[in-house]
């Protein structure tokens, strides 16, 4: 799913990804990768996770917002170098 979004403008560290995932979910990662879809997509489930698990799913939503910025700017990463 990563290799369909289009490739970030510059490179970013995943690791800053990451934490501002952990911290700021969806908004953050958002924002740090500047890009619309990427704040759309953990943001959807975050929501998901709050409605199947009331009161536990933000812990999950923000953990997916961290591994989803580590991920997606790795990915991205990747593709530049080619």
């Amino acid at each position: 799913m990563l290799d369909k979004l289009p490739v970030l403008n510059s490179k970013k560290n995943p690791i800053v990804a990451c934490v501002i995932g952990l911290f700021f979910g969806s908004i953050g990662v958002g924002i740090y990768l500047q890009s619309f879809a990427d704040f759309l997509i953990p943001l959807l489930v975050f929501i998901v996770l709050a409605v199947i698990i009331p009161g536990l799913g933000a812990v999950p939503g923000w953990i997916f917002a961290g591994l989803y910025g580590y991920f997606r700017v790795s990915n991205s990463n990747e593709r530049l170098r080619l």
